[in-house]
């Protein structure tokens, strides 16, 4: 599991435009809220029938360029979507903050798996988004088939998702994360003309199925010979067998998010809380020599506790980059600087929620926040991770000259101090 995506850049494919709903960047960032999302009008919209999709959906009727433009989304991370049944929307700037790491390619013993669909029922049941459309070629036909050649599956390490752990924008229509896609070869078919005496195979895919050469193709990619050269040991599927057969999804747990300082004060690991409230070092050691120490200490207060690269705060829990970045930049870089960044060993690290890094404002002369614990802290904005709602474009950012919030361009070059 720790080559993430392996695979996905050797699809045959060329994928274009985006035709899965997708959010743009740096725009209409959604606060978060304690519910979930209404679906209540799920059957006036959709009709009855999508209450039937599982989680497990087949994305087999969907159009070449909608498959290029999931797999895609599926390289950039975690994959966040507004799955109602019959309709699936990614939300490809909505990220759990926790889940970076993303995909890696999982080989399985090879797989040969149909499919007969007779009814609506069975449509809306295995491919709820495009039921609606085939629903009509069943009824002429009578029958609709798939035969799949399975060899892996692209998987993440999630098993939940909280709510409050989402950052980004669009994140409260979130109902679901991508847990795993399963990849191989596919033919989608009609059976009118279907000949039981009769076998065929396709040229395009190698796979077989009883049936005339009359019988009328429906969608299919992937090459079933491809498939056969599948190995256990593989970490990507094989070239010309990675397309996209299934998706599983798992629901988005909904929370109240709590508040970002916390009732009782915390202390770092190594530490413990004296009588008076303030940090000091596990051993039989005195908190003023701790403070003491250079490089490191406690602010007057009790309520940050420093090393020579991090602060962290006993009344939210949070532990912060001390140092701010060397360079500023942009909204995106700066997500992606805080990503990759490792301090004293540690991974981990983001850009912060707009709440959090406002509980670092103090109420001082410029800049303002606590500069014996923050040094090398300019007047001036620091990105966080919200983007604006009411200004596409734009993201917010704490200004430690006023200790404001303000709106600035995701494209402006801006301080970042990261925490985890």
């Amino acid at each position: 599991m720790d080559k993430p995506l392996r695979g996905f850049a050797r699809l045959g494919h060329t994928v274009a435009a985006l035709t899965v709903p997708i959010l743009a960047a740096c725009s209409h960032h959604a606060a978060q809220i304690a519910k979930q999302p209404d679906l209540s009008s799920l059957d006036k919209v959709e009709g009855a029938k999508c209450s039937l999709a599982s989680s497990q959906p087949l994305v087999v009727d969907w159009s070449p360029t909608r498959r290029g433009a999931l797999e895609s989304a599926l390289r950039r991370g975690l994959l966040v979507v507004k799955y109602t049944g019959c309709r699936l929307e990614v939300l490809d700037h909505c990220h759990p903050a926790a889940h970076e790491a993303g995909y890696a390619y999982v080989p399985i013993n090879p797989k040969r798996e149909g499919h007969s669909f007779k009814t609506a029922d069975d449509l809306y049941a295995q491919m709820p988004m495009g039921a609606a459309q085939l629903e009509g070629k069943l009824q002429s036909s009578g029958e609709l088939r798939l035969e799949m050649n399975i060899v892996g599956r692209f998987e993440s390490q999630v098993d939940e998702i909280k709510s409050s752990e989402l950052e980004g924008s669009g994140c409260d229509e979130a109902t679901h994360a991508v847990k795993a896609a399963s990849v191989g070869a596919f033919k989608l078919f009609s059976a009118a003309s279907a000949n039981e005496s009769g076998s065929v195979a396709s040229a395009t895919s190698g796979l077989r199925s009883s049936g005339s050469a009359e019988k009328e193709s429906l969608s299919e990619d992937g090459n079933a010979d491809a498939c056969a050269k599948a190995t256990g040991s593989d970490d990507a599927p094989p070239y010309g067998c990675a397309a996209l057969i299934r998706l599983e999804l798992v629901p988005i747990k909904w929370t109240v998010a709590g508040s970002v300082v916390r009732r009782d004060r915390v202390c770092p690991v190594g530490m413990i809380a004296s009588e008076d409230g303030s940090c000091m070092p596990f051993e039989a050691e005195s908190a003023e020599g701790a403070s003491g120490r250079a490089g490191s200490g406690a602010s007057a207060e009790g309520r940050f506790v420093a090393t020579d690269e991090t602060v962290f705060d006993t009344t939210t829990g949070l532990t912060w980059q001390r140092a701010p970045a060397p360079d500023r930049m942009t909204w995106e870089q700066g997500k992606a600087y805080c990503r990759g960044l490792v301090v004293g060993g540690t991974h981990g690290w983001r850009l912060p929620k707009k709440s959090e890094l406002e509980t670092l404002v103090a109420r001082r002369p410029a800049p303002k926040i606590d500069v014996s614990m923050f040094p090398g802290t300019a007047p001036e904005p620091f990105w966080t991770f919200a983007a604006d709602r009411e200004s596409p474009g734009d993201a917010h950012a704490i200004d430690f000259s006023t200790g404001r919030t303000v709106s600035l361009g995701c494209g402006t070059h801006r301080s970042v101090r990261c925490v985890r």
